[in-house]
């Protein structure tokens, strides 16, 4: 435990809470479109989210490289991506569905000039930049989800079978040992490409929406008891 720093989630994120006893699926007479938020690099991870007719988001999948292995963006998509949301969400239209990702996404490369939102896109997925690439935003938009509540419910919700990124939440997304910035880990993937989704709940609050809009908080250091 002295290797780690504290967990970024630790007192916000409440299993008990916040993982859905039954398992979350797509409202599908709801115009909310299914939200990816994807992590790029050579352990791309994406998290797929809605928001229900009560307005809880829901994390309804995952699909990430595994750990110990690398690939390209492309490869991603085409071998786990695509065929873990073709199987989990047969009756999705493409055409409802969109990729929120790191702006940096948008920057040619220089070896061949694409970008990896062009990547996304030419597959037939709609692709948009995340507000921001700033960490602390980025933390501030999860939490933000996890402090509401609606009707004694929480606001952000996982289902059960997502056992990634809800490890993430519970342990395995750390600070450093300084406190301060996030450990670059498979967990943080994961978990980078969470906020990326929840980023963009926090646009909609001012569209009709009651998600709180996303302001930089204040990194404090807290106590954390190992157990």
């Amino acid at each position: 435990p002295g290797d780690f720093g504290r967990p970024i989630f630790g007192g916000t994120f409440n299993s008990d809470f916040h993982i859905a006893k039954k398992p979350l699926m797509p409202v599908m007479q709801s115009l909310a479109p299914l939200i990816v938020g994807m992590d790029n690099g050579l352990q791309a991870a994406a998290v797929i989210l809605q928001q229900d007719m009560r307005q809880r988001v829901n994390v309804l999948g995952e699909a990430y490289v595994p750990d110990g292995k690398t690939m390209s963006v492309e490869r991603f998509l085409d071998t786990i991506f695509q065929p873990y949301f073709a199987a989990k969400f047969p009756q999705i239209n493409r055409a409802n569905v969109m990729f929120v990702v790191d702006p940096a996404c948008f920057h040619r490369s220089e070896v061949d000039e694409k970008t990896i939102a062009q990547a996304i896109a030419t597959r037939g997925w709609r692709v948009v930049k995340g507000n921001t690439n700033d960490p602390e935003i980025r933390i501030g938009a999860v939490e933000g989800l996890l402090a509401r509540q609606i009707d004694a419910e929480p606001g952000l919700r996982f289902d059960a079978e997502c056992s990634h990124v809800i490890e993430a939440m519970e342990w395995g997304y750390r600070y450093k040992k300084n406190g301060v910035t996030p450990d670059k880990t498979h967990h943080s993937h994961i978990s980078d490409a969470l906020q990326y989704a929840c980023l963009q709940y926090s646009i909609y609050a001012g569209t009709g929406g009651v998600v709180p809009q996303v302001t930089r908080r204040e990194v404090q250091k807290r106590p954390y008891r190992y157990t």
